[in-house]
């Protein structure tokens, strides 16, 4: 796994090229704003084929519903650059459940069929690094008083990623997660540093991070104060996670702070998990 990570720092130090993103004006709202910047990083993509991408953030305050990641990508979020997520359920595109859970996990929500796509979403992207000294703000107060009754599908989690590798998040703080702040699920070779993840003691399911049938993960020198479990190892929910049939394992936890709740293991964990606590 360093090895790894040691690999991906270095190829962004050979073959990088940087795109600064431009803010229109007048500005847009979320949906269209996050479209607009969607464009601007595929465009630079597009542009530099063989070449890993940093994408600069302004020192703005940017509300945006859900942007895709996209591989040998870093997103940098300066100091004074503020994501905030909207409150508008429409903005975000609709996901069926995972695989390994067949059902979406949230109390609060009509259906248990869907959820709403994360603010950062990732699917089978390598070599991406979130860094920087900005905020993540979920705004998560608009949603954590939802129910059956306005909210139809399960909150957006804050980050998610699915079948990724090489992925490292570091220096950054989230704060406020409708649900679930930082997802990793069916991922390998993972480091979370130095980042701050906060929540209110009174909020529903704000998990800090949770590792999901994923492997090689060192988190360190994070601090977490969240109002629901800080980590959580899980592998699945019941039928479904026992026949996808993927542990979680080789999780490396260390030089870390945590405030409220607990460190879980589970409580879905249908498809095993293996970790070590330092």
């Amino acid at each position: 796994m360093i090895f790894l990570i040691l690999f991906l720092i270095e190829l962004v130090k050979s073959q990088s090229t940087t795109c600064d993103l431009i803010l229109p004006e007048p500005i847009l709202p979320a949906a269209e704003l996050t479209k607009n910047l969607q464009n601007q990083i595929d465009k630079c993509i597009a542009n530099n084929p063989t070449f890993h991408i940093s994408v600069y953030f302004p020192a703005e305050k940017i509300e945006i519903a859900s942007l895709e990641l996209r591989s040998n990508l870093t997103l940098n979020f300066p100091k004074g650059c503020e994501i905030i997520a909207s409150a508008n359920e429409d903005d975000y595109q609709i996901m069926p459940t995972l695989p390994s859970y067949c059902i979406a996990r949230d109390g609060l929500a009509a259906s248990k069929d869907a959820l709403y796509r994360s603010v950062f979403y990732g699917e089978n992207v390598e070599n991406v690094v979130f860094t920087g000294e900005g905020l993540i703000n979920g705004e998560g107060v608009n949603w954590w008083t939802r129910n059956s009754q306005n909210l139809k599908f399960e909150r957006p989690r804050l980050f998610q990623c699915l079948f990724c590798k090489n992925f490292k998040i570091e220096k950054l703080t989230w704060k406020n997660s409708p649900f679930w702040t930082i997802h990793f699920v069916y991922s390998e070779n993972i480091e979370i540093a130095d980042v701050a993840i906060l929540a209110e003691h009174e909020s529903r399911n704000t998990d800090g991070i949770d590792i999901d049938s994923s492997s090689n993960v060192h988190i360190h020198d994070v601090f977490v104060d969240v109002g629901d479990d800080v980590i959580a190892l899980k592998s699945g929910f019941d039928f479904c996670g026992r026949e996808f049939g993927m542990p979680t394992k080789n999780v490396l936890v260390e030089n870390s702070v945590f405030i409220n709740e607990n460190f879980a293991i589970g409580s879905e964990m249908s498809g095993g998990v293996q970790f070590r606590l330092h």
